[in-house]
C-alpha cells in the first residue's frame, strides 16, 4: 500500500524526517489546509508524497479531495465554469493525536495504521538529544539536560524542548534553568 497514518508520540518528526529525504514531498497542516488549497498545491507541485500533520482536523472540503486522491489518484477542482483533473501517483502519509472521530471511509484507505506510545523517560531524552544536537545546533549536555528539565516537569513533548533552546539567550547550564 501507499498509505500511512501514524498517531501519537514522534509523529511530526516523522513526517519532518520524510519531507527532508524526499525532494518532491508536500506538507500540510490539517487545521490550516482549505480543500482549494490542497487542490491548487496538488496541482502545481505534483508530489510524490503528500504528508498530512494534524490530519484529524482537515474540514470536509479537504476530506473530500483526500478521498479522491486515495481512492484513483484523482484530484478534481470546478472553479465557477472552468474544471480540471488530474491523475497523480501520490504517496500519503497523515498523522494524528486521534483516529476515533475520522471517518471510516478515509481511515479505511489508509494501509498502515503506525500507533506509538508515549515515550519512556529514557527514550524521550534520546529523541530531545539527537533532535537538539542535530536539528538546531544545541550542545549535547544542554540538550540532555532541556530534554531532562522538560520531561520532568511534564511540559510535552520535543516541540517545548526546542521553544525552551530557541528562547535562551546564551547557551549556559543556568539559562536552561531559566
Amino acid at each position: 500500500g501507499n498509505r500511512v497514518v501514524v498517531h501519537n508520540c514522534g509523529k511530526s518528526l516523522i513526517l519532518e524526517g520524510v519531507r527532508s529525504a524526499v525532494p518532491d514531498a508536500y506538507m500540510a497542516f490539517g487545521s490550516r489546509t482549505s480543500g482549494p488549497g490542497l487542490s491548487e498545491a496538488l496541482f502545481t507541485y505534483q508530489p510524490t508524497v503528500l504528508l498530512l500533520d494534524e490530519v484529524d482536523k482537515v474540514n470536509n472540503e479537504t476530506l473530500a479531495v483526500l478521498l479522491g486522491l486515495m481512492e484513483h489518484g484523482e484530484v478534481l477542482e470546478s472553479k465557477s465554469r472552468a474544471s480540471r483533473g488530474i491523475v497523480l501517483n501520490t504517496m500519503v502519509m497523515a498523522a494524528c493525536n486521534r483516529s476515533d472521530k475520522m471517518p471510516a471511509e478515509f481511515l479505511s484507505r489508509f494501509a498502515l495504521h503506525a500507533h506509538f506510545p508515549p515515550y519512556t523517560r529514557q527514550e524521550f531524552l534520546d529523541v530531545c538529544r539527537g533532535f537538539l544536537t542535530r536539528r538546531e545546533q544545541c550542545p549535547v549536555e544542554l540538550a540532555s539536560l532541556i530534554g531532562e528539565r522538560v520531561f520532568d516537569l511534564g511540559l510535552g513533548d520535543v516541540r517545548k524542548a526546542r521553544a525552551i533552546w530557541q528562547l535562551m539567550a546564551e547557551p549556559t547550564l543556568g539559562e536552561v534553568d531559566r
